[in-house]
């Protein structure tokens, strides 16, 4: 077998391996025989650290007999009963030449076990994995080495969820069912504040069908552990029933299928609305963060038309004013007794985008107007790119001013662009508005929401993704200041 292979596999959940090639390849391989070890030999994967790494192996060189020539390797996995026997097992799809060593995470270790393998999450197999160097020359013979370990996968938990039932804001329809927030860092553990009414309640993963969802298991002795429902397993539909109206603060973790559930004060206002010249004779509600409830934004362009005086209407009734008539965009305090009193924005400082937060929290209100400055460098990550979802080697876009642009090949999966590649994943990030858009593929503009998360409080948790469904050749195009982006399918 002389094709040539790289390891470039990815899925949609993580980074399914990374894989080191030297920069320079050597011509003199030595004579060392071809063998391969790996970093354990029993491998628990680990549903609380999708993004960990779960296991390493590494070979040797192999020899290619003094020849000169270059050797390009296959890695492969197995069930050790069935030895590479039939057609049902883990190999790669595109090829590395000079490499030495992989790295799987816990969630593409686990992915290759159920989808590729056919395992049984929770079930211990005894696995083999094999590396089969090619040597560039045809006089010499393939080289293959083998390891065995056993390997553990897990039940993967969905990366949505979505409360449902009367006690909720949408009630009993599924289209209007309330979309819970992912808390970064924790794997599989969602968040949602508001108010929920006297009633039943339980949790589905997605807006599109009842189950599979997450009811209150009939055993729990404290009436807040989750069960996992399925078609098929027999699990009743038990909802979970709340029998107070108030705030509270519900998180759920699918890993550990608890609910915690907390009452919290409630803000004194249920919306707020930008007024004034630039609300375009009506208003504009401002959005509530889903993680503080005290706090209102609104990111807009501000476009001079004579004049520039602003206010906020709320509900229930009432008006949020500064404390003097005529103040500058730089004053933070207002009050709700402040009469026919306006914030200005002069012409200078207008024709320009602005985020705007309300904070309404006792002791400590104010009112911000932050004006938009381009982001100089974007870049895409996610594993439809070949960054994968290592922000260190992001794909580089081209900024001019307010616009950017890219050109070049996706694969199957996710992702998203970002401004700062601050490896904590806290900076700030161009997303699509909703989760899982898939982009139409052609010159139909898309909205781009710019969140700063450091400084934005509506962005808190947000983690949307730009889904290709297809492989292919992209033309994307986008502006930062009308946050609009066209994402086209060239060929």
């Amino acid at each position: 077998m002389k094709n040539i292979l790289k390891i470039s596999f990815t899925i949609a959940a993580g980074i399914l391996l990374v894989c080191c090639n030297k920069s320079e390849i050597e011509y003199d391989k030595g004579s060392t025989p071809l063998q391969l070890s790996a970093s354990k030999d029993d491998v628990v994967l680990n549903v609380h650290n999708p993004n960990g790494d779960a296991l390493e192996l590494t070979w040797t060189r192999g020899s290619n007999n003094g020849t000169n020539a270059a050797i390009d390797y296959l890695l492969e996995m197995d069930v050790a009963e069935n030895n590479f026997a039939g057609d049902g097992y883990y190999t790669n799809e595109d090829g590395l030449t000079n490499s030495t060593r992989c790295v799987y995470t816990n969630s593409s270790l686990n992915s290759i076990l159920l989808d590729e393998l056919s395992l049984t999450p929770g079930q211990s197999v005894r696995m083999v994995a094999r590396v089969t160097a090619f040597v560039r020359d045809d006089t010499v013979e393939d080289q293959i080495a083998t390891f065995q370990f056993t390997a553990t996968p897990y039940q993967p938990v969905s990366a949505t969820l979505f409360m449902i039932g009367e006690a909720t804001p949408g009630g009993w329809s599924l289209d209007a069912a309330t979309e819970m927030t992912p808390i970064q860092g924790l794997a599989g553990t969602f968040t949602w504040t508001g108010k929920l009414k006297a009633g039943e309640y339980k949790f589905v993963v997605s807006k599109d069908d009842w189950l599979p969802s997450y009811n209150l298991d009939p055993d729990s002795e404290d009436g807040f552990d989750l069960i996992y429902r399925t078609a098929d397993n027999g699990v009743a539909d038990t909802p979970f029933v709340m029998a107070t109206e108030a705030f509270y603060r519900v998180t759920v973790s699918l890993v550990d299928l608890t609910l915690i559930l907390s009452e919290i004060a409630g803000p004194d206002f249920d919306a707020i609305y930008l007024e004034g010249d630039f609300a375009g004779g009506s208003r504009i509600q401002l959005t509530q963060n889903p993680g503080n409830l005290f706090q209102f934004s609104y990111d807009g362009m501000f476009t001079w038309n004579g004049s520039g005086k602003i206010w906020f209407s709320t509900e229930p009734a009432g008006s949020l004013r500064p404390l003097s008539d005529g103040a500058s965009i730089s004053t933070t305090a207002f009050t709700t007794t402040g009469g026919d009193n306006t914030w200005v924005m002069t012409e200078s400082q207008a024709n320009n985008r602005y985020k705007i937060v309300v904070d309404i929290t006792v002791g400590g209100e104010s009112v911000t107007f932050t004006p938009f400055t381009p982001f100089t460098e974007l870049y895409m990550v996610g594993n439809a790119t070949a960054a994968g979802w290592s922000i260190a080697d992001a794909v580089p876009m081209t900024v001019t001013g307010n616009t950017y642009s890219w050109e070049g090949t996706l694969t199957a999966g996710e992702m998203k662009i970002t401004c700062d590649k601050n490896e904590s994943w806290s900076g700030a990030w161009i997303m699509p508005p909703t989760g899982g858009l898939v982009p139409p593929g052609d010159t139909t503009p898309l909205q781009a929401i710019l969140y700063d998360m450091p400084n934005d409080p509506s962005a808190a948790g947000v983690d949307n993704k730009w889904v290709f469904e297809t492989a292919g050749t992209y033309r994307i195009t986008g502006n930062q200041l009308t946050e609009t982006i066209v994402i086209e399918l060239v060929q």
